[in-house]
Parts: structure tokens; C-alpha cells; sequence
């Protein structure tokens, strides 16, 4: 049996908050920090331009400067070799820096030795896989809605809106909680490599 795992890029592979902030802090003078950003919504935090810092987003140099979040490239990189876990990257990222995210992506996990799937699209519940990885509240929400399982990092601005959910700290926390949930969903047959990567 085949364990198929969907992925979030940003917020769960990529750290885009740390090059967004620095670029946004040296553009308007500010000191602003992963912690301030509380909401998915940027213009109900505190950006000095409001809407305006959704054009960060769009921005290739802020999507290449996104180190990985620490353990995402090693677990993944296994469990793309493993025979029975397929990964489905998810993104709902604009079109405008999508040759960058690529990019990205495949100079990391060249699609020639690290098989996996992409998926781009608004709704990630279309994302046909066993268990998604996913920081942003209304996408977890609409997959528990559906009935999916999901795992949701720990991130400032899902905190408040989802309080109730086990947040996981990281690919590799203080007790590895994300892998553990993924071994603890029923897949005996990767346990072994879980519990290597643990």
C-alpha cells in the first residue's frame, strides 16, 4: 500500500517569511518579525504598506532567498526514494513566480533521481493523497471539512486561528512529532524508514 503525501512549498518546505520580512523591513524602515504576522491576511497585521506586502509574494528574488525550513529537504529527499510514498508538492502560488519556485524546487530534488507530483491550484482539498501537510488555517479547515488528514506546522499566523489543531514545530522538533503523526496514520511499511529519519 501506497502512502501518498501532499506538501505545502511555502510556510512548510520554504521559510518565505524570512527573506519577505527582510526585504519588507529595509523598504519601509521597519522591525517587523515572523511573530507579528498573526493572520493569513496581511492587511489585518501590522505592514506599514497594508495590502501592499502581498507584492512580496510575487517577487523571484524573495521565492530563490527561501532557505528550506531545517529537516524538510532531508526527510523529503527519503521519502521520494522510498517504494511506497509518493509526494505531491501543492502550491497556489501566482503564475508570475512560478518559474522561480521551480526552479527551486528542481535544483533541490532534480526530478530525474527524486520522483514527485505537482500540483497548482487555490483548492488543495483537489490534492488526491493519504495525509497533507499544510500551514494555512482556511486550507486546513476546508480539508477537515472533507474529512482529510492533515498535518499543520506550527506557525504564528495559525495559532490564533486554529488553536485546537496539533501544531508541529518542524520537521524535526524536540519530539519529532511531525513524522511520528505520519507513521502513527496506519503505515506500518514505513516505519522502519520513519523511525530512521526520527
Amino acid at each position: 500500500m501506497t502512502l501518498t503525501l501532499g506538501v505545502d512549498l511555502d510556510g512548510v518546505v520554504f521559510d518565505l517569511m524570512t527573506p519577505l520580512l527582510a526585504q519588507y523591513n529595509k523598504d519601509y524602515d521597519d522591525d517587523m518579525t515572523r511573530e507579528d504576522i498573526t493572520n493569513f491576511r496581511f492587511e489585518k497585521d501590522r505592514f506599514k504598506c497594508g495590502r501592499l506586502a502581498y507584492n512580496y509574494l510575487y517577487d523571484p528574488r524573495i521565492q530563490f532567498a527561501s532557505p528550506f525550513f531545517e529537516g524538510a529537504e532531508k526527510v523529503l529527499k527519503a521519502f521520494m526514494l522510498h517504494d511506497d510514498i509518493d509526494v505531491i508538492f501543492a502550491t497556489a502560488t501566482s503564475r508570475a513566480v512560478m518559474p522561480a519556485k521551480l526552479a527551486k524546487i528542481e535544483s533541490a530534488f532534480p526530478s530525474t533521481y527524486y520522483p514527485y507530483g505537482f500540483y497548482l491550484g487555490r483548492d488543495k482539498t483537489k490534492v488526491d493523497c493519504d495525509v497533507f501537510i499544510e500551514d494555512a488555517a482556511h486550507n486546513v479547515l476546508s480539508m477537515l471539512n472533507k474529512n482529510k488528514q492533515v498535518i499543520m506546522p506550527d506557525r504564528p499566523w495559525n495559532r490564533e486561528a486554529l488553536p485546537n489543531i496539533h501544531h508541529h514545530e518542524s520537521w524535526f522538533d524536540e519530539e519529532n512529532r511531525m513524522l511520528l503523526v505520519i507513521r502513527s496514520l496506519g503505515w506500518e511499511h514505513i516505519r522502519k524508514l520513519v523511525l530512521e529519519l526520527v
